[in-house]
């Protein structure tokens, strides 16, 4: 009899011989193991960005509307984009930080642990819808298909893309800290 060493099998193989009865809690342990990751690592690089007074936040849409004059819009279809390139929120700014770590744990942990599983289970995830900006991208709808593909490791996700081209100065290549902390001052008086 040959004793199977599971650690030095592939996952996929180990995750075929699952128990069927087995493989939702499996999905959902690892989506929580995910989930209470993302959590921990979100609230220690918004303290350190804190600490050394540098932004945290999502890119609101909003700061490129102000400083930019539409020129034309289309569509692109769905397209692959890379997750590293996402910046911003056109609504959620608040809900998510700049690596789309939830910030509130009360309404989203339902939702992001439903997305993670679905991810895990190699279920198809409907595309996000953004807006691209040169080679920047803001989130209209799938902020949280975002947030769990970023924390399950994945590098690239569907997305229907709407490419604006604006004419002005854009808030990612002015001083951050300055425009945050501008902002800030705004919003104070």
């Amino acid at each position: 009899m040959i004793d199977f060493n599971y650690q030095n099998m592939d996952a996929k193989y180990q995750l075929r011989h699952v128990d069927p009865k087995d493989w939702k809690l499996i999905v959902w342990k690892k989506a929580y193991r995910a989930y209470q990751n993302m959590r921990f690592h979100g609230a220690l690089w918004r303290f350190w960005r804190r600490l050394n007074r540098k932004p945290f936040q999502l890119m609101d849409f909003s700061a490129v509307q102000k400083n930019c004059t539409l020129e034309s819009q289309y569509e692109l279809g769905v397209q692959t984009i890379p997750l590293d390139q996402i910046i911003g929120s056109v609504s959620r700014v608040k809900d998510f930080d700049g690596r789309f770590c939830l910030r509130t744990e009360k309404a989203s942990k339902e939702r992001w642990m439903r997305v993670a599983q679905m991810i895990l289970s190699c279920e198809t995830i409907p595309a996000v819808d953004v807006i691209q900006i040169g080679n920047r991208y803001f989130v209209k709808d799938g902020h949280h298909r975002v947030s769990a593909a970023r924390a399950l490791g994945m590098k690239y996700i569907e997305a229907q893309v709407c490419v604006l081209k604006v004419n002005g100065d854009l808030p990612w290549f002015t001083n951050p800290v300055k425009t945050v902390r501008h902002q800030q001052l705004a919003q104070s008086s």
